[in-house]
């Protein structure tokens, strides 16, 4: 290991250990704050096997502060998984799933089940996944060419393209069905509130698939950055990588 290799790694370490730091603080925090008082000392006790609280304080912790912690912990984890695979395969660094027409493929399917049957709103989630899965699948396609594949800079195009006509077709159906907008501006802008343990039971399966699949991805992604002459001989396949990519993505 040379030394600027070694200064690079403990400037990696220091920054993750810092970051740690605050994410475990800016938890305890968000489990302190709200309509009912509950002091950072006493979060902390409580967290740390230390200390008691009222019934009535734990109800509020166990049942409506912590699972939305955790269920925002989940969604920041699974969008930047998503944002890294993203860059990684189009080579772009400002690459995120709102560029690429995932995230517009995702809230449209939502807002057809919000404005065509909003008696199915549990079905919201299993839509939303399918749009966004439909969604890269059909930016994947467009930025296809015979003998030559997929290129990072088609797929930017491709998915700037369809996520502008997503968007314009999201448009639309508010416009159309502008008695539920309340309902599909909460769905589609995004909100923890009132997330409970059930959500968290509806994310981490997706939640766990994103990150094995991930974990599988990203070295053939490294690979691929060499160059896909460089990614052939070594016997990946740059197409269903790029393809596998955008799904788990």
């Amino acid at each position: 290991m040379t030394q600027k290799s070694g200064i690079v790694l403990v400037r990696s370490l220091g920054l993750c250990i810092f970051l740690g730091a605050l994410l475990l603080a800016g938890s305890v925090a968000s489990l302190s704050v709200g309509a009912a008082q509950i002091s950072f000392q006493e979060v902390w006790d409580w967290v740390s096997g230390g200390g008691e609280l009222t019934e009535v304080q734990e109800v509020i912790l166990g049942r409506s502060r912590l699972p939305r912690l955790i269920v925002a912990l989940l969604v920041g984890i699974n969008l930047s998984i998503a944002g890294l695979l993203l860059q990684l395969v189009t080579r772009n660094p400002l690459a995120d799933p709102g560029l690429i027409g995932v995230t517009a493929g995702a809230g449209l399917a939502a807002t057809i089940v919000l404005a065509l049957y909003p008696r199915a709103a549990s079905a919201l989630p299993i839509a939303a996944f399918a749009g966004a899965l439909i969604s890269s699948i059909v930016v994947y396609g467009v930025s296809w060419r015979p003998g030559a594949g997929s290129s990072p800079i088609r797929m930017i195009l491709a998915g700037v393209a369809v996520n502008a006509i997503l968007g314009a077709v999201i448009g639309f159906l508010m416009t159309a069905y502008s008695d539920r907008i309340p309902s599909m501006m909460f769905w589609t802008s995004g909100s923890f509130n009132g997330r409970s343990w059930m959500h968290f039971d509806l994310l981490w399966p997706y939640s766990l698939i994103g990150v094995i699949g991930s974990a599988l991805l990203i070295p053939k992604l490294k690979i691929l950055e060499m160059g896909e002459d460089t990614a052939t001989s070594l016997g990946i396949n740059a197409g269903q990588v790029r393809l596998f990519t955008f799904v788990i993505a």
